[in-house]
């Protein structure tokens, strides 16, 4: 699903499992291997050290992990919905159970600032998360993402 200037959903993952941070990062980079055709390992590496920041928790309930990669050619964005509440350091300090997942291409280094800016500005809207909390499935998020995204174009 399309947000323009050449960001895509990707992927979505609705109630993914893990009893704690690490098992989270696991899976999480379990499933983007599987979308890009790289090493879950390298992946986990490089989502670990996006957590370590600190800066991934924007409030209300969602993160932003966020990176550059040499090997993509193209901006990857995964949002997963976790099936419990995930305790990670946020502005508000509410548990975490949307994730956003942003890795771009490392010639994009402003892009990517720009594509960052973009998702935290969507991922502010109540209602869009209201939704995404809603829905059961990851037909259900895609759904959701693509008729909430046309109000968020704009911004």
């Amino acid at each position: 699903m399309s947000l323009g200037d050449d960001l895509t959903i990707t992927s979505v993952q609705c109630d993914l499992k893990g009893a704690n941070t690490e098992q989270i990062l696991k899976n999480l980079s379990w499933k983007i291997s599987k979308d890009i055709n790289m090493s879950a390992s390298a992946i986990f590496a490089d989502i670990r050290r996006s957590e370590k920041r600190g800066d991934a928790g924007i409030g209300d309930g969602v993160a932003v992990l966020d990176w550059r990669n040499e090997a993509l050619q193209t901006p990857y964005v995964l949002v997963s919905r976790l099936e419990t509440p995930l305790d990670m350091k946020t502005a508000d300090e509410r548990p975490v159970d949307l994730v956003l997942v942003l890795i771009s291409p490392e010639s994009q280094s402003l892009t990517h600032l720009r594509h960052v800016a973009r998702l935290t500005r969507m991922f502010r809207e109540e209602g869009l998360l209201e939704h995404l909390r809603s829905v059961k499935n990851n037909d259900g998020m895609m759904a959701v993402l693509s008729s909430e995204n046309q109000r968020f174009l704009a911004a």
